[in-house]
């Protein structure tokens, strides 16, 4: 019975964390190509991201710090990941 309890928990914390983070996401982004670059973030190197999002290296690095500070990314040592 316990165990249920904590599963059930488990999913409603789960479930919350995705709708905020949701939320979150739709106003982070001041471009398309920040939302590009969000995307891209853990899979590509920050000179692919900044191509492909047409965006300055020194405005990846603003936005991946706002987006810490919101939440929404992780830092690993050099490199962000995304927790949404």
């Amino acid at each position: 019975m316990e165990q249920e309890v904590l599963e059930r928990i488990e999913l409603l914390l789960q479930s919350l964390v995705k709708m905020q983070a949701a939320l979150l996401e739709r106003d982070a982004f001041d471009s398309g190509g920040e939302r590009v670059a969000y995307e891209m973030t853990g899979s590509a190197t920050t000179t692919q991201i900044c191509k492909a999002a047409h965006i300055s290296a020194t405005t990846l690095s603003n936005m991946w710090t706002r987006l810490e500070r919101m939440g929404l990314l992780k830092r690993e040592g050099n490199r962000y990941k995304r927790l949404a």
